[in-house]
């Protein structure tokens, strides 16, 4: 049985990693904020959109429900009442 082993010829060198000469250098703090800032107030915006959205729906649902529920018994009885 063989191996299988790589051929040490055949394998490529690489340079060696470098640091970038400017590495050091940050953005400015105020950049940074206010792209942070900015970030928090969309989330906080999307969220209570979602949120809400989800409110909204649950009402229209409840007062679909009750609508087609008193309105059906309301029909029901006025056909009663007219024949």
């Amino acid at each position: 049985m063989k191996k299988d082993t790589p051929d040490e010829f055949l394998i490529e060198k690489r340079n060696p990693l470098v640091i970038p000469p400017n590495f050091d250098l940050l953005p400015p703090d105020s950049v940074i904020q206010d792209s942070k800032q900015d970030n928090k107030k969309n989330e906080r915006d999307i969220l209570k959109e979602i949120f809400n959205n989800n409110l909204d729906n649950k009402k229209n649902a409840e007062l679909n429900k009750k609508e087609n529920s008193s309105g059906s018994s309301e029909k029901t009885i006025l056909d009663k009442i007219r024949k």
